[in-house]
């Protein structure tokens, strides 16, 4: 199922046959079995354009099918030209008068046309859906009116009654609705009231034994026929009709007046206590006619029936006097009001609608619109209410005053006349129908006789709005030519209406209703006789290709002001034009650009120029036309020099023959012929037949079929040709002009529009190209002719197809023909752009400037439009002129771009279009399918969808989905899990709903979602107030955002908390109605006390605005609680407000302002609260924390010793509200610098934080930031630093990066590196705070005060006295302001006194040397070790003796590198293992920032004192990326200063390393390339061998004779392994230099790691520790592994596999990682779940380094090399030397969860590492 040209697919009539593009008919086949329709009873007027241009071919008895010489006229009328008259219906070769004109429907109207819907169970009767639709008097007319298939017309009188009831004041209901709703719902809602009365009224007519002959809008036209003399529903119609006219015609309408003005009396008192009581009528009784025009035919719409006669035309007349409340009836106009009485001359009738089969053709009677509205309401049983829509649609109406003068004078009703009114019916729907529109109405009413279309209705076109007017302009020619209709008046309009079914069960119709519909009607209105109005809409749409007369103005009921309104007289054009403006952009496309150009060159060759055809095919917006267009521009280079010739299909000429090929053929005869226009061309010219352009005498009359201008259509009669013979000849004349002509490229571009003839001569030209096709049929004829197609280059450009068309389309046939030569023939599929492509398209759509692009354009931008754009660049595009348009991108002066973010962008129209026009192909299930996941979201599980739109008769299966994905609207994620392709997609889904459509959805969404117990609270918040279910969705915005401040998403709470309170607060709640499609609403628990409720949830807001520290927001908030009025009973509520306003005030400085709202607060707490009520604790807990902040600290600490105390005594034993007092008891010793009281309290209030909350949460970091500052107060910054980077970690994660939380804490990092010596790390911290802490203070701030004292003393270290005296005295400054805590003011003192006497100092120095001698260390950071002398504790403590590590590593490559760091980190805090790590040196490019990822680790482990120095950066330069360790590691630059200004690289680090140490203590532990560790032995060989006690290397050893090996003498060679393949030549000295020196090696190889696997579950254990350092490992392990899933199972030799070993293929993986498992898993499945361990190869070698966990766990083989044991572990996967691979990875797991829980401490181990015993039971 495709969208590929689906209107051009013919779907015969009775008898016919028709060939599809892709058989083996040849043209002429085609052609004549589509058009044997010959038989056909049916008289049919052709339209305006095969009247006055067609060379129509008919059938004839003989073989010869000559062509009709009658069949032509002239192809002007008037002295102008009609340009849309002018078609060519040779597809078609149908006899005119012989075939129904209506019989080549549009594909979107055939394509419901499925009797097997139509037939009932009993055969040829119509289906009950449809009767509903059909009038009783019609209904019965079809049953028992006579023989079957009547020919019409058909005109029956009867007697009766007809009442015309219209409802007033809708026009102005309209209005009022727009204006309160906007166009789309107030249409609907307009539409739901209209559609509420009338079926009231249709309900009251049909029990008064009346009928409902037509919905006219806002009216109804009823008919009552008497009743007294009806025995039996089952008597034939003549039988009733005898009976009743056995009465007397004066009985008859008496009583049928009797029943209407019952009906009416009773009607207006039940309007009578209604809002809508407007309705008023006209009631006349008399003849009546009732008229069958049209075909009576299986097919929908081709009939109409109408209600005319003199008792309709009174009926009017009366109705126009009437008033509201007042039906007028009688010759007299007597009026019947809710009082009046009527005389009981007649019982009341008890009628019932009878039940009557009617006969299969009375299809025919239902409009195309009615029958695809029933295909639709019939498809969605399960969502009934999805079956009315808002739509663009262009509306026309006609006004045929002729005809009503020849209604008045009954002239009408002669059978001649009668005859004719058929032919202009037939001939109204043939023009609507071929300009794909769609005949919604005929009808007569009270504004005379009207016909009412429709355009887009069915399927919206790029062109609606064009094709309407073309429609209206080729009506008002035909009327006037063929039916001297010269009064016909036309209305065009456009824009959104209301489309749907309205009335009852009982009778129903299909109605439009809208402001646009309204708007045609008067534009009808106000049009002079013979003349067209339309509106602006209309006329913007289509002034580029319409010529219009002067605009006009006028006003109209119900309108502000003055409208517009254009007069359109001529169509100059209907196809896209040569304007490839911006052509040669071509970004993205490079790839199809240069296989384009390819093809220019061989057609420019030239000894042997080559022709072919390039195929573009792409959706909408992909870049076709713009692709086009380089190559054209390429082709006319001077590179080519090759003429180009431009044009396009039409979709309103689609069935026009050769239409396509109009203006290329034309371009050629001009080139050809020297001229500028076809219209200068004699073709009888002796200098046109010198320049041989046709061969035979007629050629130039035959090509008139498709140039029509060189010569009068008449020319062909007498020529005696067959159908056949025509087409073979002008496919000779047309190849022999491309003969002719020069080489050339033909663009053809929308080909998805292309005509039949159009695809055959162009498949012509394909066949000319093939290899070696056999030439048959019309190729026989063209054998000894050249071969056109190979001089000249076809560009298709066409829609894209989707894969079930390819059997069936004409462009598939050429792409997929066995025979073509692929040489010749180039296709081009346009898919969606990167967003690399899409940013480029960016920046030239906004004009970047070359020296701005890096910062012009908002990453926030990018970012929206590619998620929106999807990879489409003119979607890109258009989105970006929507918001330049919309003001959402503006300038500034100097053309920066600002852009205003928290706008929703939308798609234009312009872009949507085509989207809505797919939509409109789609069935009806498959389109409801996609309208309830629009509502679900962009991502949605089928099974909810499923559930929300099925219905037992109609289940939504995976085969909806599969069709869907197909088709390019969705993909799927997983099993069930889906989502949409692009937004605009979702976006057009959901703007085809309705408000009251979507509330049922969201509602049914809503309970599915509550009835699995497992969504997201923001989710079910979300669609419950898309329902219009306000309580329940405030109940679930609350718990929504209560839930993300768990896991602190403080900004989803800011959002949810304010989507709450929208709700209560919103202007228009209740507007959208208190129930939802009937169904009434419960309400579930929520509380009534709307004023508490709001108070809540205003003070929750302003708590988490005062987290993210948004002061100005919450402020408001607190004080409009305040305001609310609240019961006595509701005083928790009020304290809870003054308490958060004092906790606000405190926080922002204000301290004065917070005091009387903590004391008020306070007396509420002492007068309702028990003494021991962990209430009162919390009261006093914040009032004590005011007065810290004032300098009281003593009476602080006093309250909050007593809140301790309750809160202790408490049978709650709330452990979060204990720890709460323990910290601000330790801050208020901390205060008094008794900072060991301080740490031991903060120190419990951490360890009771770390058993009950979070590894996450804020309060965690909130002890740690204390426990840290303690620390390095007492001089302990080395354990210090993990709590403060662990502390900084979360506050950033959960507050942001410029909260004044994470001020704080950098604070206390700045001091921590002070002490540690790392004074650059410093001074960028304390910067960092500053600026944090202005921008959310103001500069006077008490907050401020000990960060700028702790900088001032950093500056005082780095002898920069000016600037840290002027930051003590700004501290004095502030602290005088805010308090007179006599403390902080000496320490300021005393540190400027000391500050005064330095610069005083450093004067004197510079005056002597005339230097500044002091300067020469300003800038330092780390003096390579001399950081030994400044950490805590002086020297390592295993300086003097133990194994020094030196560790050679690459972190970031792979994660055991870093695994290796936590064994490390764990291995020197154990006491029992004399192990200390003296240096780490980082190799590999970028070697510098593996230096600050190592750097970090160290550090937030708690080794801050260990050296890392960047080595070299091996053959390759690598970009890497460490975001996911951006918590912990070092600023960018701080390594490169340290290499900079201390030169601390691996050589000078490891020179002085060695140069300190003992002989035989250090060990080189190489777990990476050895590039540097063998320059370093090269330089310093005797360094090394004195120092070096061993080298441990994870890698390998080639394969050896173990009996050799035995002997002794055998020396280890290293094979392949990575470590020793990424510098082989440095690997091979360092393995053969160690044996040489006598220096003993360890390796160990992979076959050891193999043997001790690490389960996946280790991964996800840690990480649930919330460890910075275990959830980035978590992460990038799940990356990595899947990334090397998908390299493993790629083949071998393919570049995604990045030089990856092929022995490591997809077996190799699933052993190594899934134990054997996963071999049906796919490359692109998420296979994390199925992993079972990962190896860890350096953690391994490094616990091979420690002499007692070697020979306790590892089994080694010895080699002796000159008297030394050098060992390798592992050197066969069978001797794999692990002792014991249970105990080992139990080692390595205790160990890796021991690292990342010390903090740094030392001592803890023992708490952490179980007693471990070989033989254990494996993990």
């Amino acid at each position: 199922m495709g969208f590929f040209r689906q209107d051009q697919k013919i779907t015969p009539t009775s008898g016919e046959t028709v060939q599809s593009p892709n058989s083996q008919a040849t043209e002429s086949e085609s052609i004549s079995n589509s058009n044997s329709n010959s038989n056909s009873n049916s008289n049919s007027i052709s339209d305006s354009a095969a009247a006055a241009t067609a060379a129509t071919v008919h059938d004839s008895d003989s073989d010869n099918n000559n062509i009709d010489s009658t069949s032509f006229s002239s192809p002007t009328s008037g002295g102008r030209t009609v340009r849309s008259a002018s078609i060519l219906t040779i597809a078609s070769f149908h006899n005119p008068e012989s075939s129904p004109s209506y019989s080549t429907t549009t594909a979107t109207s055939r394509r419901n046309i499925n009797p097997k819907n139509l037939v009932s169970n009993d055969g040829m009767v119509l289906s009950d859906v449809y009767v509903p639709y059909l009038p009783v008097t019609l209904r019965k007319e079809l049953a028992f009116g006579g023989s079957d298939n009547a020919v019409l017309p058909n005109l029956v009188n009867v007697r009766g009654a007809v009442m015309i009831l219209d409802i007033s004041g809708f026009t102005a209901l309209g209005e009022e609705l727009k204006k309160s709703y906007g166009e789309r719902e107030g249409s609907a809602l307009l539409a739901e009231s209209i559609d509420e009365i009338l079926s009231m009224i249709t309900t009251f007519v049909y029990d008064f034994a009346g009928d409902v002959i037509k919905f006219a809008g806002d009216a109804l036209i009823c008919l009552f026929s008497g009743h007294a003399s009806v025995e039996s529903r089952e008597t034939t119609l003549q039988k009733e009709r005898d009976n009743l006219a056995k009465d007397p015609p004066e009985l008859v309408e008496e009583q049928a007046m009797f029943d209407a003005k019952q009906c009416a009396v009773e009607l207006l008192k039940q309007l009578e206590s209604s809002e809508m009581n407007t309705m008023h009528g006209g009631l006349f009784a008399g003849e009546i006619k009732l008229i069958q025009l049209g075909d009576e035919l299986e097919e929908s719409g081709s009939a109409s029936y109408l209600i005319a006669g003199y008792g309709l035309e009174r009926a009017g007349l009366l109705l126009d006097k009437s008033t509201k409340g007042q039906v007028m009836f009688g010759e007299d106009a007597e009026i019947l009001t809710s009082a009046t009485i009527i005389e009981a001359k007649f019982n009341r009738p008890t009628f019932k609608i009878p039940k009557i089969r009617v006969p299969i053709y009375g299809i025919s009677y239902c409009s195309t619109l009615t029958h695809h509205r029933v295909q639709s309401t019939k498809a969605a049983a399960g969502m009934l209410h999805l079956s009315n829509d808002i739509r663009k649609v262009t509306v026309m109406f006609i006004s045929l005053p002729d005809i009503e003068k020849r209604a008045k004078s009954q002239e009408l009703f002669t059978d001649e006349n009668l005859q004719d009114f058929n032919e202009i019916f037939k001939a109204l729907t043939s023009c609507i129908v071929k300009y794909k529109g769609a005949c919604r109405d005929f009808l007569f009413e009270d504004k005379g006789c009207t016909f009412i279309a429709l355009f887009g209705a069915l399927q919206r076109g790029e062109h609606d709005e064009l094709a309407a007017v073309s429609a209206a302009l080729s009506i008002q020619e035909t009327l006037k030519m063929e039916h001297h209709l010269t009064q016909t008046q036309i209305g065009v309009s456009t824009g959104e209406v209301f489309c749907g079914i309205c009335g009852p069960a009982t009778r129903s119709d299909y109605i439009v209703m809208g402001s646009e519909v309204n708007m045609a009607a008067r534009l009808m209105s106000k049009a002079n006789p013979g003349t067209i109005l339309v509106s602006k809409k209309v006329y913007k749409a289509t002034s580029l290709v319409t010529s219009y007369e002067p605009r006009l103005k006028f006003q109209v009921k119900g309108k502000e002001g003055f409208i517009s309104a254009y007069a359109p007289y001529d169509i100059t054009s209907t196809t896209k034009t040569n304007d490839l403006t911006g052509a040669e952009y071509s970004t993205g496309r490079e790839e199809e650009v240069a296989n384009a150009e390819s093809m220019l060159k061989r057609l420019a060759a030239q000894n042997k120029p080559e022709g072919g055809i390039v195929v573009v095919q792409g959706h909408a917006g992909t870049g076709k036309t713009l692709l086009s267009g380089q190559i054209c521009k390429i082709a006319k280079s001077d590179a080519y020099n090759l003429p180009t010739i431009f044009t396009a299909a039409s979709e309103l000429e689609s069935e026009v023959s050769y239409f396509a090929f109009r203006d290329v053929i034309s371009q050629l005869l001009c080139q050809l012929a020297n001229v500028a226009s076809v219209s200068e061309i004699d073709i009888e010219s002796s200098k046109l037949k010198s320049l041989n352009l046709f061969q035979e005498a007629t050629d130039g009359y035959i090509l008139t079929v498709i140039v029509q201008e060189l010569c009068p259509l008449s020319k062909l009669k007498g020529l005696g040709l067959t159908k056949q013979q025509l087409v073979d000849k002008l496919h000779r004349i047309v190849n022999h002009l491309f003969c002719l002509a020069p080489s050339c490229v033909i663009v053809i571009d929308d080909a998805q529009w292309m005509d039949l003839q159009s695809w055959n001569l162009l498949r012509h030209f394909s066949r000319n190209i093939e290899a070696d096709a056999a030439l048959s049929g019309t190729e026989e004829l063209l054998a000894n002719t050249a071969e056109p197609a190979l001089k000249h280059l076809f560009v298709i450009v066409t829609r894209v197809i989707s894969d079930d068309d390819k059997d069936d389309e004409d462009i598939a046939w050429i792409i997929g023909n066995k025979n073509q030569n692929k040489k010749h023939l180039l296709s081009i599929n346009l898919d969606k752009l990167d967003d690399p492509a899409i940013k480029k398209i960016i920046e030239i759509a906004l004009a970047v400037d070359e020296k701005k692009k890096k910062d012009f354009v908002p990453k926030t931008l990018l970012k929206i439009v590619c998620e929106k754009c999807q990879g489409n660049p003119l979607h890109a595009k258009q989105i970006l002129a929507w918001a330049i348009d919309n003001k959402v991108i503006t300038y500034d002066d100097e053309h920066n771009l600002i852009f205003q973010e928290g706008i929703d962008m939308k798609f234009p129209e312009s872009v949507k279009g085509a989207i809505l026009s797919r939509l409109d192909t789609l069935d009806p299930e498959l389109l409801e399918f996609l309208k309830v996941a629009s509502c679900v979201g962009y991502k949605f599980p089928i099974d909810l969808v499923g559930e929300v739109c099925s219905s037992e008769d109609t289940p939504i299966t995976a085969d909806a989905a599969n069709w869907l994905i197909q088709a390019g609207f969705i993909k799927k994620n997983s099993i069930n899990s889906y989502q949409f392709c692009q937004h605009v997609v979702l976006s057009c889904a959901n703007e085809l709903l309705m408000d009251r459509q979507r509330f049922v959805i969201h509602r049914r969404i809503a309970n599915g979602l509550k009835a699995r117990g497992k969504c997201e609270f923001g989710q079910l918040a979300h669609h419950y107030e898309e329902a219009d279910m306000e309580e329940q969705a405030i109940k679930a915005w609350e718990a929504a955002a209560k839930s993300s401040l768990e896991t602190y998403n403080f900004q989803s709470a800011v959002s949810q908390y304010m989507s709450a309170i929208r709700i209560i607060t919103s202007e228009k709640k209740g507007k959208r109605g208190s129930n939802v499609a009937n169904e009434a609403i419960v309400i579930e628990g929520v509380s009534n006390h709307a004023g508490v409720t709001l108070s809540v949830l205003q003070r929750n807001l302003a708590g988490v605005l005062r987290k993210l520290a948004r002061y100005d927001e919450a402020n408001p908030l607190l004080v409009k609680c305040l305001e609310i009025e609240l019961k006595p009973k509701d005083w928790e509520e009020r304290l809870f407000v003054l308490s958060a306003l004092g906790v606000l005030n405190k926080e922002r400085g204000f301290y004065n302002e917070a005091l009387p709202y903590y004391k008020e607060a306070l007396d509420i707490a002492y007068a309702n609260y028990a003494s021991e009520d962990p209430g009162l604790a919390q009261t006093l807990t914040l009032y004590a924390e005011l007065l810290r902040k004032q300098g009281l600290v003593d009476e602080s600490l006093e309250l909050h010793q007593k809140a301790l105390t309750i809160r202790l005594s408490s049978s709650s034993q709330d452990k979060v509200a204990i720890s709460e007092s323990q910290t601000f008891i330790g801050c208020c010793y901390s205060a008094t610098k008794n900072y060991e009281k301080a740490s031991v309290m903060h120190e419990q209030a951490l360890q009771l934080r770390e058993k009950c909350l979070n590894p996450a949460h804020p309060l965690l970091s909130e002890s740690l930031n204390y426990v840290g500052e303690t620390l390095q107060y007492t001089d302990k910054a080395k354990p210090a630093l993990p709590c403060l980077m662990r502390a900084l970690n979360i506050r950033e994660s959960v507050f942001g990066k410029s909260h004044p939380a994470v001020a704080h804490v950098l604070g206390n990092l700045a001091a921590v590196h002070s002490k540690l010596g790392r004074l650059h790390e410093a001074e960028l911290h304390f910067q960092r705070c500053i600026r944090i802490c202005e921008d959310f203070f103001k500069p006077d701030h008490p907050n401020l005060i000990p960060n700028l004292i702790a900088y001032s003393k950093l500056l005082v270290m780095r002898n920069k006295y000016e600037k840290a005296q002027e930051l003590f005295l700004r501290a004095l400054e502030i602290h005088k302001k805010s308090g007179n805590n006599q403390i902080v003011e000496n320490e300021i003192n005393q540190n400027l006194k000391i500050i005064e006497k330095r610069i005083e100092q450093k004067n004197k120095n510079k005056n002597k040397s005339g230097a500044d001698l002091g300067d020469n260390l300003d800038g330092r950071t780390l003096n390579k070790l001399e950081i030994e002398e400044l950490r805590e504790g002086g020297k390592s403590r295993n300086n003097d003796g133990g194994l020094k590590v030196i560790i050679v590593s690459d972190p970031g490559r792979d994660l055991d590198d870093e695994f290796a760091f936590l064994l490390l980190s764990s291995l020197d805090e154990d006491e029992a293992i004399d192990l200390g790590l003296i240096g780490v040196v980082t190799v590999l490019s970028p070697s510098i920032e593996r230096a600050r990822l190592a750097r970090g680790t160290f550090d937030i482990l708690g080794m801050p004192s260990v050296p890392v120095a960047p080595g070299s950066n091996g053959p390759y330069e690598l970009e890497m990326n460490f975001d996911s360790a951006k918590g912990y590691i070092p600023a960018e630059g701080v390594i490169d200063k340290c290499v900079k200004d201390d030169g601390l690289c691996a050589a000078s680090m490891l020179e002085e390393l060695f140069e300190k140490a003992p002989p035989k203590s250090i060990q080189v532990n190489i777990i990476a390339c050895m590039t540097d560790v063998a320059e370093f032995m090269k330089e310093e060989k005797d360094l090394f061998i004195e120092k070096t006690k061993n080298v441990c290397i994870m890698g390998g050893v080639k394969d050896f004779d173990d009996e050799e090996r035995k002997k002794g003498g055998l020396r280890i060679k290293p094979d392949s392994a990575y470590n020793n393949q990424c510098d082989m030549e440095a690997s091979e000295y360092v393995y053969a230099m160690c044996q040489e020196w006598k220096v003993p090696m360890i390796v160990l190889t992979r076959h050891a790691a193999y043997a001790c696997p690490i389960p996946r579950v280790v991964y996800e254990d840690m990480a649930k520790t919330g460890h910075p350092i275990a959830v980035r490992l978590y992460n990038e392990q799940k990356n990595s592994i899947l990334s090397l899933w998908k390299r493993a199972t790629s083949p071998i030799g393919d570049p995604t596999r990045e030089e990856l070993p092929d022995r490591c293929d997809k077996e190799w993986f699933c052993k190594t990682f899934m134990g054997g498992k996963g071999h049906d898993q796919d490359k692109k499945d998420d296979i994390w779940p199925f992993i079972e361990h990962f190896m860890m190869y350096d953690p391994l070698t490094v616990l091979a380094g420690v002499d007692s966990l070697r020979e306790k766990m590892f089994a080694p083989v010895d080699f002796e090399v000159d008297g030394v044991i050098h060992q390798v572990i592992g050197v066969s996967a069978v001797q794999h030397g692990v002792k014991n691979s249970a105990y080992v990875t139990k080692q390595l797991v205790t160990r890796f969860l021991g690292a990342i829980r010390l903090r740094g401490g030392r001592g803890r181990l023992g708490s952490v590492i179980l007693e471990i015993e070989e033989g254990r039971e494996e993990v």
